[in-house]
């Protein structure tokens, strides 16, 4: 990945966005009371939610060597794992790196191509996207009601009056129908535009990374859809088993949880660092729907993200330094190897 000055420039506006997004969220926050939440914290289902968070990179790193069978690579799950892990790593401090990561530690590592490398994780992010999207408009439907009633009576105990907002409302919906009616009716002056042109390359990217997952072996396709529902369980329990660390959340149900999940995926989608600020706003508001106080979502977006991000921090880390020996390894065995070359050319 080039580092030119509009990529930098990107990156630090990401950074300043999720900064002033988790200032928004925190800066008046009462740090004594967010302190005696943690000092209450039940760390056993801390360590189940990390338990969780820690098959779901298994089963990433093992539906990425599936993936990368068909084109002769055969790579190990623990050194697809590292490679996830550090792309993860990555992830938390530069958004949207760690995919660029993943493909240059295998190389590294295996020498595996990048672009072979890469090309299957642009598949599986295809498809982990369709299934987010897919989850979150059952979600949507499911909970329409709670979510519904959650924002209307946020508009009733806001300044203005229920008409005022009302109207603002049909005025945006009334604009989103116009502009809608416009693309369509210029759609073929639309099409020259690279606006198009980008929803066209997104769209034909998730058809090729579904289509790709036909390319496999019967048994290999159903090893490969298995390990992706295996990914989404194991958020989900990172989720849910979360709850229970605190007395507060320990009586949200399976719902609660799912629409979390999914509020968590909306704001780690947004480019920022590791999801910091966007996290947090998406999962304090999804806890509030549900009747928890806003001080105390606020607190449980704190503490599960940062020890998730820890839990990525210290395994990136100790992956990162894996791969390093690893290479370092592969190096001399070239170098040895090169030097019997010689010797028998001689």
């Amino acid at each position: 990945m080039k580092f030119n000055l509009k990529t930098i420039l990107q990156y630090v506006v990401s950074l300043l966005i999720g900064g002033a997004m988790f200032w928004w969220l925190y800066h008046e926050k009462d740090y004594k009371e967010l302190y005696a939440n943690f000092k209450q914290i039940n760390f056993f289902w801390v360590g189940m939610s990390a338990v969780a968070a820690i098959i779901s990179h298994w089963a990433r790193a093992y539906r990425w060597r599936i993936a990368l069978k068909p084109f002769g690579l055969r790579i190990s799950t623990f050194r697809a794992l590292l490679a996830v892990l550090v792309g993860y790593f990555a992830n938390l401090f530069v958004p949207r790196i760690g995919e660029f990561v993943r493909s240059g530690i295998l190389k590294r590592t295996d020498n595996a191509p990048v672009n072979i490398s890469f090309g299957a994780i642009i598949a599986e992010r295809a498809i982990d996207l369709l299934i987010l999207l897919t989850l979150t408009s059952s979600v949507f439907l499911i909970e329409f009601d709670k979510i519904g009633g959650f924002v209307i009576d946020k508009l009733r105990y806001t300044s203005g009056s229920m008409v005022m907002k009302l109207g603002i409302l049909t005025l945006v919906g009334f604009a989103g129908l116009l502009l809608l009616f416009l693309l369509y009716k210029h759609r073929s002056r639309f099409r020259q535009h690279f606006i198009f042109n980008k929803l066209q390359e997104f769209a034909l990217g998730i058809k090729k990374g579904v289509l790709s997952v036909l390319e496999l072996s019967a048994y290999d396709r159903w090893r490969y859809l298995t390990l992706t529902l295996t990914i989404w369980a194991m958020y989900f329990f990172m989720t849910y088993f979360f709850f229970f660390s605190l007395p507060e959340t320990a009586g949200l149900g399976l719902r609660c949880a799912m629409t979390t999940l999914i509020m968590a995926g909306i704001g780690m989608a947004i480019p920022t660092p590791g999801g910091m600020g966007s996290y947090h706003i998406f999962v304090a508001f999804s806890l509030s729907v549900y009747g928890l106080d806003k001080s105390i979502g606020e607190d449980f977006a704190l503490l599960m993200h940062t020890t998730q991000s820890l839990i990525l921090i210290v395994l990136g880390a100790v992956s990162l330094i894996i791969t390093s020996i690893i290479f370092t390894q592969n190096k001399k065995k070239i170098k040895v190897a090169e030097d019997i070359e010689i010797d028998v050319a001689r």
